[in-house]
């Protein structure tokens, strides 16, 4: 069996960067990725895909990644369920999904002047 993904898109918001009860390191981004479809004519959409990166190279994807900023990403999906009660009394199951990145290739031009400084002193 195979559970791989590559995708390639652009970050929707800053990386978030955090550490877990167990002191490991954990950034979180999203991504939006286009898809082309037919309705007469081709026309585009965009999916946009939770990614967790983890340890060293989350701490390299909070440092140089910003909104805008086009990226590669190899991972696998990972589908979550959990149950939430609402107000009424009855429980819901939600389902999230998440690609859990292997590698994160940074593409293209950052996207402002201090990230840019700093890939040229690296």
């Amino acid at each position: 069996m195979i559970n791989r993904v590559n995708l390639i898109g652009r970050l929707t918001r800053d990386p978030e960067l955090n550490v877990t009860n167990n002191g490991h390191t954990v950034c979180n981004f999203n991504l939006a990725v286009q898809r082309r479809y037919s309705k007469g004519e081709e026309e585009t959409k965009a999916d946009f895909i939770n990614i967790t990166t983890w340890g060293r190279q989350a701490e390299i994807c909070n440092q140089h990644l910003c909104k805008g900023r086009l990226v590669g990403v190899d991972g696998q999906l990972r589908v979550n369920h959990y149950t939430i009660e609402c107000d009424c009394g009855t429980e819901h199951i939600k389902r999230t999904e998440e690609v859990t990145a292997n590698q994160v290739e940074f593409l293209g031009a950052p996207k402002n002047k201090e990230e840019s400084k700093q890939a040229a002193n690296n």
